[in-house]
């Protein structure tokens, strides 16, 4: 699994604003609920790659297939996508 992290603006001031400041418009659970995050596989202008394994399961996976989740807190939305070895 591959984890791209999006950069947002500082934190909201309460659950009202964040709602208004939310990117993916609806609440999900915390990225390290469900993924251990590995090493950085890169970054670039808007935001950094790592390495990640779904805690459930234990896969890691190599090369981008497609998306498996986004989650939102504070500071970023973090996309993890599905990643194929090759």
């Amino acid at each position: 699994m591959k984890v791209k992290e999006e950069i947002k603006p500082a934190q909201p001031a309460s659950d009202e604003e964040e709602k208004k400041t939310s990117i993916l418009k609806t609440r999900t659970g915390q990225l390290k609920e469900y993924y251990n995050l590995g090493r950085k596989l890169g970054h670039g202008q808007f935001g950094t790659t790592f390495l990640c394994v779904e805690k459930a399961t234990g896969k890691e996976a190599p090369n981008v297939v497609s998306i498996k989740g986004a989650y939102e807190d504070a500071m970023a939305v973090h996309v993890v996508m599905e990643l194929c070895a090759g």
